[in-house]
C-alpha cells in the first residue's frame, strides 16, 4: 500500500493493516503457540510474548523502518518503505537460515570432512525399502501435473501399506497443504467419517476443494507450522480415532516442525498413529529447527552441521528437469561452483552420492526421534528418481506397545 508520509505509515502499519488484524486475530486461537515447534533451545531464547509485548515490540519495529529509511534518505511516499521483512515485519517471523558458502574451508579440509560422512553414512545405513508401483512409471515425465498426482499416489500407497486408511472416523492433518493435492488423493482413500485439516501459512486457491469426498469435513488453517498447537484443534482429539500427519515435499525445517508437532500432539493425548512425509531442501535446515541435534552430536558433527546439510543439496544438482525445479530444491550457481571446485578429486555420480549420503544422515536423525517417541519410523522411496530426484519420505506407524499405554492414558 502506498503511503505519504510517516504519521501515515505509522498509522497504517499500526492500525489500519491487514495482516495486523490478522495476526492478533490467529494470536486468540486455541491452536495458535508461538513457536511451539521449534527447537528447546530456541524456544528458551525466545519467550512467547502477549498480546501488549507483541504490539509494542511491532511499534519499535516500524519505528525502526522509518528511522532507517529517513538515515538512507529514502522519501516515504515516492518509494516505498519495506516493512514486510523479517526484522521490521508484521507476519509472523520466518526461519532464518543463514546462508553458508563452501569456498571459506580450505579444499582438503573439506575432503577429510566428505570421507568422516561416508564413514558415518556406512556405519548407521540400514536397508531402504523400495515400493514403486508400475503405474508410477509416467508416459509423460515432462508433464508436471501428471509427476505430481504420481509422486501423491506413491505417498499414499507407503500410507495405505502401513494400514492408515483402515480406521474410522480419522483425522488426516497436510504440512504445507498449498492447494492441497496431496488431501485431495487422500480423500479418494479415505471413508466419509473422516475429516481433513489442511496447514498452510499463505493462503491459496481453494479449487481443488470440490474434488474432496462429499460430506467429508475439510478445514483450512493459515497458520505457519512453527506456531502450530495441534492438540488446541476442537475437533481432532475429541472426534477422531487416528490422526494422520502428510506432506509432500515439506522443505527443509518444515519437516522437523511438523514432526515435532506431531510428537508433541501425541504426548497431549491426541491419537496420532500414522505420518507420511515425503522430504526435500535438506540444505534449508536449521538447528533451531532440527528435532535431534543430540544425535548430530553424538555422531561428533556438531561442528559440521551447516556443512553437511549445505553438501546434502550436491544430490540435487544435475538431476532437475526444469527451472521451476531447480528453483524449489534452491538449486543455485553457487553450488554448481563449488561442486566444479572438487571435480578433480570426484565424478559427477560421487558427488551427487555426497550429497545423497548427507541427506540420509538427516533423515536418520528424524527417524530415531521418532522412534524415541514410540513410532516404527522408517526411510523409504516412494517413486522412480526420474518422477522427481526427492524420492524419499519418512514412513511411521505407532508401535502397539505405545499405543496400548495411550489407551491406558
Amino acid at each position: 500500500r502506498r503511503v505519504h508520509g510517516v504519521n501515515d505509515l505509522k498509522s497504517h502499519c499500526l492500525k489500519k493493516c491487514n495482516a495486523l488484524h490478522k495476526i492478533l486475530k490467529m494470536r486468540q486461537d486455541s491452536y495458535w503457540k508461538e513457536n511451539a515447534n521449534m527447537s528447546p533451545s530456541y524456544q528458551q531464547s525466545h519467550p512467547s510474548k502477549t498480546n501488549e509485548e507483541f504490539f509494542k515490540d511491532l511499534e519499535n519495529r516500524v519505528q525502526a523502518a522509518l528511522d532507517a529509511a529517513n538515515k538512507s534518505k529514502v522519501l516515504i511516499g515516492q518509494e516505498m518503505v519495506d516493512v514486510s521483512g523479517d526484522t521490521y515485519g508484521l507476519s509472523d517471523m520466518k526461519v532464518e537460515v543463514k546462508p553458508f558458502s563452501l569456498s571459506s574451508i580450505p579444499k582438503t579440509q573439506l575432503i577429510d570432512i566428505i570421507n568422516l560422512v561416508t564413514i558415518i553414512h556406512d556405519k548407521i545405513k540400514e536397508p531402504i525399502p523400495i515400493f514403486v508401483n508400475n503405474n508410477q512409471i509416467s508416459d509423460d515425465l515432462n508433464n508436471p501435473k501428471k509427476r505430481h498426482i504420481t509422486q501423491c499416489q506413491g505417498i499414499l500407497a507407503q500410507l495405505n501399506l502401513i494400514g492408515a486408511f483402515n480406521e474410522h472416523p480419522s483425522g488426516f492433518v497436510e504440512f504445507g497443504a498449498g492447494k492441497g493435492i496431496l488431501t485431495v488423493h487422500a480423500s479418494q482413500l479415505a471413508s466419509t467419517s473422516d475429516s481433513f485439516w489442511m496447514i498452510d501459512r499463505d493462503c491459496f486457491a481453494h479449487a481443488l476443494d470440490r474434488f474432496t469426498v462429499q460430506n467429508q469435513r475439510c478445514h483450512r488453517i493459515n497458520i505457519d507450522i512453527r506456531d502450530l498447537y495441534l492438540s488446541g484443534l476442537q475437533d481432532i482429539k475429541s472426534s477422531c480415532q487416528s490422526v494422520v500427519g502428510i506432506g509432500k515435499h515439506l522443505c527443509g525445517g518444515a519437516t522437523d516442525m511438523s514432526l515435532r508437532c506431531l510428537t508433541q500432539a501425541k504426548k497431549d493425548g491426541v491419537p496420532v498413529k500414522y505420518i507420511g512425509i515425503a522430504v526435500c531442501c535438506h540444505q534449508m535446515c536449521s538447528e533451531d529447527t532440527y528435532v535431534d541435534m543430540e544425535y548430530i552430536a553424538e555422531l561428533g558433527l556438531s561442528n559440521y552441521f551447516n556443512i553437511i546439510r549445505r553438501l546434502s543439496s550436491w544430490a540435487i544438482c544435475h538431476s532437475t528437469k526444469s527451472i521451476e525445479e531447480e528453483k524449489h530444491n534452491n538449486i543455485s550457481s553457487q553450488a554448481l561452483n563449488e561442486q566444479e571446485a572438487l571435480s578433480e578429486n570426484f565424478s559427477k555420480d560421487e558427488i551427487r552420492e555426497i550429497g545423497l549420503k548427507c541427506k540420509y544422515i538427516l533423515n536418520f536423525g528424524r527417524i530415531r526421534y521418532l522412534r524415541a517417541n514410540g513410532f516404527d519410523a522408517n526411510i523409504v522411496m516412494f517413486a522412480q528418481p526420474e518422477m522427481t530426484p526427492e524420492n524419499y519420505m519418512i514412513i511411521a506407524s505407532l508401535t502397539s506397545s505405545s499405543n496400548n499405554i495411550n489407551n491406558v492414558l
